[in-house]
């Protein structure tokens, strides 16, 4: 039976990314959004298709942040002037959305010839792309560092080499001038203290604090108690603004639907992403992972500090806490689910800017 014909492998569905499926039927395919894609994909005639499927229109529907963002920026609200530092896989340099925020890029700790990846593109894209970011005028600040070693016995994390990512950070943004300071650093991971190296991690986490830069990970709750969040997925076709086109990711709900109750909740799947094959690539998927909402959660951070200088994390913590009343019903599997307070940015903004 051909993949198009019947059941999906998994939850994440279908990777047609830089492929050519020209002379395949997918119509067979039940929703299209199970289809991970980008703008090298070749496709079939459009009667070969899923019905209703639009590539293109896709692509650039989900450009948009979603939320409001794209208003707060129409108000001059676009992170200019804030710095944010992304720890994570190589990046590659060139590409539209992001080549001209890119302040600098280092390779720290990384010593097996890693090139480009599609992680590092995506993340620094949702972050400031220019068309696709939260926060398109900020500053960007990569460090490329790979934490994941090979030992005698298998394979690990180290968290120290992240930490030194950290303190690498806080040491650049000493010699930034006061207006350009760095003020977030996104890292798309979940460190639990059953890592190695998690203290020296806590640690540098600690200490970017006490420099007003707030370190924003996949498990924000082991360093800042009482904040945590999940990213929630869209119909491609959805309007990515409204509340009600969100709805939890599959993995999610399989993994543990507890989660989804009353946590904050951020957009990650169902968005257009900057690929790492070329400076005007493309991708776009449905499922998304969490390493798609860290860098979401920073670049509205970036947001906030641009729109009110002094704020503090702890500020924005509790803003972002008052303000996400929003709680949507979704059905799985024959049950009915209450997912998540949605954030909401003007809200947050609004909050920080009265205190």
């Amino acid at each position: 039976m051909a993949i198009w014909e019947g059941e999906k492998t998994d939850i994440w569905g279908y990777d047609v990314r830089s492929c050519n499926v020209s002379g395949e039927d997918l119509s067979g395919i039940a929703d299209w959004n199970d289809i991970s894609f980008n703008s090298d994909t070749r496709w079939p005639p459009a009667d070969k298709l899923p019905e209703g499927f639009d590539p293109e229109a896709v692509l650039e529907l989900s450009k948009d942040p979603g939320l409001g963002i794209r208003a707060l920026h129409a108000q001059g609200i676009t992170g200019k002037g804030v710095g944010i530092a992304i720890i994570d896989q190589g990046l590659y340099t060139n590409h539209e959305q992001y080549r001209d925020n890119l302040m600098l890029y280092e390779s720290l700790h990384n010593c097996d010839g890693k090139i480009a990846t599609m992680h590092g593109s995506a993340v620094a894209s949702i972050a400031v792309g220019k068309d696709i970011g939260v926060a398109p005028g900020a500053r960007l600040y990569f460090i490329d560092c790979d934490f994941w070693h090979t030992t005698e016995n298998g394979s690990e994390y180290d968290l120290s080499v992240l930490a030194d990512g950290i303190n690498r950070v806080r040491e650049i943004n000493r010699s930034l001038p006061k207006e350009e300071k760095i003020r977030v650093i996104s890292v798309s991971f979940g460190a639990a203290p059953n890592h190695l190296g998690y203290q020296e991690l806590e640690d540098a986490i600690q200490a970017a604090g006490k420099e007003k830069i707030l370190v924003l990970t996949v498990s924000p709750e082991y360093f800042y108690p009482g904040f945590e969040f999940l990213g929630m997925s869209r119909d491609g076709q959805a309007d990515p603004n409204v509340p009600q086109s969100y709805r939890p990711a599959a993995w999610l709900i399989n993994l543990r639907p507890n989660w989804l109750n009353n946590t904050i909740t951020v957009p990650m799947g169902g968005r257009t992403y900057a690929g790492c094959t070329g400076e005007a690539v493309y991708e776009w998927s449905y499922e998304g992972g969490m390493s798609w909402a860290v860098p979401w959660l920073a670049g509205f951070y970036a947001l906030c500090c641009q729109a009110v200088p002094d704020c503090t994390a702890d500020q924005f913590f509790q803003a972002v806490q008052d303000t996400a009343a929003t709680k949507l019903l979704h059905e799985y599997d024959g049950l009915t689910y209450r997912f998540g307070r949605i954030i909401d940015p003007a809200a947050v903004i609004e909050v920080l800017k009265n205190q």
